[in-house]
C-alpha cells in the first residue's frame, strides 16, 4: 500500500484521493471545494463572521390590549421573554416593525417607543420613533406605525443564552403613550437574527 509521503510527492489520482477523503470529485488537493450531500453538520462546525445561523419571527404582535406608559424614563410595555435562544458571544439583529400606538396627553408632550434586546448582561436599544399627543380635532385617533432596529452582542461563554426582546417607551410628563390596535390588518411584527461573531 502507498503511504501518505508517496501521494503528495509522486502525485495520484482523484479516484485514489477519493479513499482518504471519503468524497467523490474529479480534482482533490488541500485548497479544492468539496459538495456534501446528505450530510449533518457537527455541533463544532465553525461558519464565518456575519454568517446568519437562525431566524425567528413572530406576526400579529400587537393586538390592542390596553396597555399604556406615562413615565419620563424607558421601560418595557410589552415583554418576549426568550423570544430566540442563541450561542454566547454570537449577536442578535433585531427588527421591530408597524408597532402601533399613539400618545394622548397635554399639547406638545411626546411619546417615544422602541425595540429592545437583552441576554441579562448585555443589552441594546434600538433607534427611537417620537410621537406628538393626539390633536383633538380629529374625530379618532390616529395610530402611528414605529420601526426600530439594532443589534446586541450576547455576553461571551460557553453554552447559550435567551434573548428576551422588549418594545419599550416613555414621555414626557403629560404624555401617555396608548399601545395596540384593534384592526387585525394592521398589527406588527418582529424579526431576529443570530448572527455569527
Amino acid at each position: 500500500a502507498r503511504i501518505l509521503a508517496d501521494y503528495v510527492a509522486g502525485g495520484t489520482t482523484a479516484t485514489e484521493f477519493d479513499y482518504l477523503d471519503g468524497l467523490t470529485s474529479t480534482a482533490v488537493g488541500i485548497n479544492d471545494t468539496q459538495t456534501l450531500a446528505n450530510k449533518t453538520l457537527a455541533s463544532t462546525t465553525s461558519f464565518p463572521v456575519g454568517h446568519i445561523l437562525q431566524v425567528v419571527t413572530r406576526q400579529d404582535l400587537f393586538d390592542y390590549s390596553g396597555l399604556t406608559r406615562n413615565n419620563t424614563s424607558w421601560g418595557d410595555i410589552e415583554a418576549y421573554t426568550n423570544a430566540i435562544t442563541v450561542q454566547k458571544g454570537n449577536k442578535v439583529l433585531f427588527l421591530l416593525q408597524g408597532c402601533k400606538y399613539y400618545t394622548t396627553g397635554t399639547t406638545g408632550h411626546n411619546g417615544n417607543l422602541r425595540a429592545y434586546a437583552t441576554d441579562g448582561t448585555n443589552s441594546a436599544a434600538g433607534n427611537a420613533g417620537i410621537q406628538q399627543n393626539q390633536n383633538f380635532s380629529l374625530p379618532s385617533n390616529r395610530l402611528w406605525g414605529a420601526t426600530s432596529s439594532g443589534i446586541l452582542t450576547t455576553a461571551s461563554g460557553t453554552g447559550t443564552v435567551g434573548v428576551t426582546f422588549s418594545i419599550q417607551g416613555k414621555t414626557d410628563a403629560s404624555g401617555t403613550i396608548n399601545f395596540g390596535d384593534t384592526n387585525d390588518d394592521n398589527n406588527g411584527a418582529y424579526i431576529l437574527w443570530e448572527v455569527q461573531a
